[in-house]
């Protein structure tokens, strides 16, 4: 989705909900994960759900999906951090080397500082200054999701997102970022679309030292996983409780029939959360090891080029600034191809085989809950 401006906004609530992510003419709505399906953190409970952050919690997380929205299409900045304090400020500097003339843009009531930079890695950044508040968090959004499944293993960048939070090089315990941002009054969670992955947390930030750990351990996600084998198989244990949960929602049932009315060829109409059987018995079946290729699929597709990355916090700009180069500097830049290349232009997503009749035709459900919908649908085309 192409931007002609950023747009920086305060506390957009429910941002993320209102909004779409697209793919090839069509829109593909997000589904917030339940906190119920990560088991690990049964114990520590620090993924919480939105009644049970602090409002100011909630104004994190909200105007962290709002930063990320506002920059995850903008490619071409330059390595130069371009701030602003107020109003509008025009991108016009030849040092700036946008598609087109851009602008970013706040609230006139939005008295918080921004900056937006890309690292030397390709890393795009945009930055928030927020010193009235004491929570601090990040958010980073990898553009690859579940269309990119392999066709032999449906729902594996929904597994690969669980396994980020299960140890990295730097960090090996399995629990370690859960009990860091628990004992700092932070959450984290995170959810696969069918084209982005996104991972976010909030802490306690007053303390320098504490956010910079925090940014550390998150850069940790995206340049050292682990993949242990142990945790691999108890993290399908997770991965199937949650498709045996998303069984008895109504609202998944229907989207697994929107999907199903797609064309087979096209891989929004993939099974894109996967379970036991499609994750671990039918990988064996076609000789297939799932670590291997849980490696590969996150060597493949996790590239700083393919990243944006939100911060707020209380500290200033150029603190933060240097706290996200330290810790996601590193971030390797293998140069990643945009993965809706496979299939943009190419695939139909409706003329084609598909299970049920895509379009003219009435399609009644007997729902889990006592429900009565009308709903019409029809795909969207962008030029």
């Amino acid at each position: 989705m192409r931007h002609s401006k950023l747009v920086a906004f305060a506390c957009l609530y429910g941002s993320l909900a209102a909004s779409a992510f697209c793919f090839d003419g069509l829109s593909s709505q997000w589904r917030r994960k339940s906190t119920a399906s990560k088991s690990r953190m049964s114990t520590l409970q620090s993924v919480q759900s939105e009644d049970e952050l602090s409002s100011d919690g909630i104004n994190r997380r909200h105007l962290l999906y709002s930063m990320l929205v506002a920059v995850a299409g903008s490619t071409t900045i330059k390595h130069q951090a371009i701030a602003y304090t107020d109003g509008v400020l025009p991108l016009t500097s030849p040092s700036v080397d946008w598609e087109k003339t851009r602008e970013i843009m706040k609230p006139p009531l939005d008295d918080r500082d921004y900056m937006v930079y890309m690292m030397e890695n390709g890393l795009r950044v945009i930055l928030c200054s927020d010193p009235t508040s004491n929570e601090g968090g990040a958010a980073m959004d990898v553009h690859v999701g579940a269309c990119s499944d392999p066709q032999e293993i449906p729902g594996l960048a929904h597994f690969n997102e669980h396994m980020l939070f299960l140890g990295t090089k730097e960090y090996p315990k399995e629990d370690s970022f859960e009990e860091f941002l628990a004992v700092n009054g932070g959450s984290s969670n995170a959810y696969t679309a069918s084209e982005d992955t996104v991972y976010h947390f909030t802490m306690q930030a007053e303390a320098d030292e504490k956010l910079i750990e925090g940014l550390r351990r998150f850069g940790s996600f995206f340049t050292s996983p682990l993949f242990t084998e142990g945790a691999t198989g108890r993290e399908l244990n997770a991965i199937e409780s949650e498709n045996a949960k998303n069984l008895q929602s109504d609202s998944f049932r229907v989207y697994q029939i929107e999907k199903s009315r797609q064309n087979s060829d096209h891989p929004h109409s993939k099974f894109f959360t996967g379970n036991k059987k499609t994750l671990l018995e039918d990988s064996k079946r076609n000789g297939m090891n799932l670590r291997d290729e849980l490696i590969n699929f996150y060597s493949k597709y996790y590239s700083a080029n393919q990243m944006t990355l939100a911060v707020v916090g209380p500290q200033s700009l150029e603190s933060l600034e240097k706290m996200c180069n330290d810790a996601f500097g590193r971030v390797p830049n293998r140069k990643s191809p945009k993965p809706e290349d496979q299939w943009k232009g190419i695939i139909p997503p409706f003329s084609g085989n598909s299970i049920i009749p895509s379009f003219s035709h009435i399609v009644k459900l007997v729902p889990v809950q006592d429900l009565r919908q009308v709903t019409l649908s029809w795909p969207i085309v962008y030029a």
